[in-house]
Parts: structure tokens; sequence; C-alpha cells
């Protein structure tokens, strides 16, 4: 079954035995955690979520051969912030569920950037998908860049952006 992810607008399969669920606009980060945490057993990961400044999540976790792959995130009134964010949790399921070759083919298709994602760390991947779903909304907006990862992804985008029109 084919999995869909708006804010990026992707479809891809999931490899085998990978399952995906969004929840949605959660209103307590911190409670999402905990929920899945105890429904999956592993309540450890309670004590990692500062629930004050954190604005979304996405979790991964392991039965047997299973993984699912579940995200959620907070209302945020402003349009453009709402999208990065659902982008950013959107991309960090999508490596766990299918690798970073989908968001590759997004922007070659979409922005004819030919990129190279596989050794990002995480936030900074997730940030890559932010600015696809920023481009493809209009423009990236000035605030983004403000977080590291966001400015490592800018840098990025902007040297293989260069690269594409030489």
């Amino acid at each position: 079954m084919k999995i869909y992810l708006p804010a990026l607008d992707i479809e891809f399969q999931p490899r085998k035995n990978h399952h995906y669920e969004d929840h949605g606009i959660v209103d307590n980060i911190a409670h999402f955690v905990e929920i899945l945490s105890f429904q999956y057993g592993a309540p450890e990961l309670t004590m990692n979520v500062n629930s004050s400044r954190t604005i979304g999540k996405c979790l991964t976790f392991w039965r047997g051969k299973k993984t699912f792959v579940h995200i959620g995130y907070k209302q945020i009134e402003n349009p453009k912030k709402y999208l990065a964010l659902r982008a950013h949790e959107e991309s960090h399921a999508l490596r766990r569920l299918r690798g970073c070759k989908p968001l590759e083919l997004a922007y070659w298709k979409e922005l004819g950037i030919p990129i190279s994602t596989v050794d990002l760390e995480g936030e900074t991947f997730a940030a890559m998908g932010e600015i696809l779903a920023l481009k493809r909304d209009g423009e990236i907006p000035p605030w983004f860049g403000a977080r590291p990862e966001e400015f490592r992804a800018l840098q990025l985008y902007d040297r293989f952006a260069r690269r594409a029109t030489q």
C-alpha cells in the first residue's frame, strides 16, 4: 500500500513490513510521545521530550520484523511555518520508511536540482524536505535558516542549485 506525504507531495511504496501513521495535529507532544511509547513498550522515550519547546515528533518503533513510524505536530497559525513543520516531520518519516531516494528524485523532478542526501544527518535531511515544500509553495521565507540544520540545508541547496546551472 502506497503512502502519500502531502507536505512533501511525495507518494512512495514503503519497505516491506514498514507501517506509517500521521496523527495530524496533537495538542501536547509530550502526551503524544507518552501514549505511543507505552503502547510499544518503550516508556524511556517519554523522558526525552521538552514539551514546551517541541512542536513536532517522528517516532519509530520495532516489533519483531515490523517497523512502525508515527508523526504528530502542533498547530501553527503561520501557514508557511506549519508547512515547514509538516514537511520536516514527513521527511524524517520518509527516510525511515523508504530512504533518501524519493526526496532526491522530487528535487530533480520539481526543481531540476540533482542533490545527494545519503550522508546528511537527520535534522539537515529533514530541513532539505522543508526547503522542497517551501519552494513548491513559492519562495523560502526570510525566517528560514535561523536553526543550525536549516542554515546547513540552505547552504547545501544553494551549492546544488549553483551546480545545476553550470
